[in-house]
């Protein structure tokens, strides 16, 4: 920038016409900022480590992270963090269950965590991501660690994905459903909530015993009628005060998140510990006792227990909303054999359908 700026100063001094070429100050005046800092950049070591992401010159560089826009302020009011998926029961129907639950109640987004599903559970998943209604976030590393250990790191990552993302969010693991009082949804709840200082919501739990497992595989609408985890199950502790609750947050007002509240939020600002009588965690307590046995000593301790409900109104639309998502996923469509083998033929195959009606024929011939 200086050589043309200086030769447009001092030629006119030697009767040097400039012309057309003085525009080139002006471009070179525009062009040097973006220039100067490529000098920093790559040629002072700290910075071109963090640019290239690497310290030598034969390093594999890092993978880097996707940046997520949050100048703009919450692009929703309500999400659920999802904990870790894990473990040997089925669980499309907790899946469908929990999702469409907090649909219901104003959820428009979900991040959920998995570690380990089978490829069944799995292409449920795939079609809430699908259709954008979640972020599936697949956990591994190159350390070890026990599938129930990622909980915490689960929970403070899902924190910092809604810092920005979304006005409240939900803690919550996949047993667990925020259930509200006298058909209020939880969006309903929270708008009544005016104070902005307000950013913890600790909910009370109540313990549902669960003492069978889920199926493994979609076969009848009825037996998604009777498996439904809300409409299975009804023997509920009472409210406990204050033994395993969960919260909805504020994101951007926490500091750190632990499994059952904010470890740390920033100075002067406000929990609030809701009524029983407004809502409460269903929390729909396993008694296989899944990877932590230990925490199914609690039963006896959080009694006596009655049998309860969700509201009916609600218990009708949930139903139609997991049927409809199930049957959307695993009611597929099937053909007549004698078309199916058609299609097989094309390429010199057999359906197998057509192979067992052949198996069928020979052993019906008499001998």
């Amino acid at each position: 920038m200086y050589g043309p700026v200086g030769a447009f100063i001092t030629l006119p001094y030697f009767e040097i016409e400039v012309g057309l070429l003085g525009n080139y100050v002006g471009a070179s005046a525009g062009t040097y900022p973006a220039i100067e800092p490529l000098i920093a950049i790559f040629f002072i070591k700290d910075f071109r480590n963090a640019v290239l992401f690497t310290q030598g010159r034969f390093d594999i560089p890092e993978i880097p992270v996707r940046i997520q826009n949050r100048v703009d302020g919450p692009q929703h009011y309500l999400t659920v963090c999802m904990a870790t998926i894990y473990g040997p029961e089925p669980k499309f129907i907790q899946i469908v269950d929990f999702i469409e639950h907090h649909k219901l109640h104003g959820a428009t987004f979900f991040h959920i965590y998995l570690r380990n599903a089978s490829a069944y559970d799995r292409m449920l998943l795939d079609d809430y991501v699908r259709t954008g209604e979640i972020e599936l976030i697949v956990l591994n590393d190159h350390y070890w660690r026990a599938d129930y250990m990622w909980h915490m790191m689960q929970i403070n990552d899902c924190h910092m994905r809604s810092v920005g993302f979304s006005k409240w969010t939900a803690i919550l693991d996949i047993d667990e459903r925020i259930e509200m009082k006298r058909g209020r949804r939880i969006v309903e709840f929270l708008d009544a909530v005016k104070n902005p200082d307000v950013v913890n919501l600790q909910f009370r739990v109540e313990w549902v015993l669960k003492d069978t497992l889920s199926p493994a595989r979609y076969e009848s609408d009825w037996q998604i009628f009777e498996n439904l985890v809300f409409r299975k199950f009804h023997n509920t502790s009472r409210a406990h005060p204050w033994l395993q609750p969960k919260t909805i947050v504020r994101p951007e007002s926490i500091a750190a998140m632990n499994i059952h509240n904010p470890d740390a939020v920033y100075q002067g600002l406000i929990k609030i510990y809701v009524s029983k009588e407004i809502g409460v965690i269903r929390h729909y307590r396993n008694l296989e006792g899944g990877s932590l046995p230990r925490n199914n000593q609690r039963i006896y301790k959080v009694g006596p227990y009655s049998l309860t409900d969700v509201d009916p109104s609600r218990k009708i639309q949930l139903t139609d909303a997991c049927l409809h998502r199930v049957k959307q996923v695993y009611d597929t469509v099937t053909y007549p054999c004698i078309m199916m083998h058609k299609m097989y033929r094309h390429h010199g195959m057999n359906h197998t359908c057509m192979e067992e009606q052949l198996r069928q024929n020979d052993t019906s011939r008499p001998l």
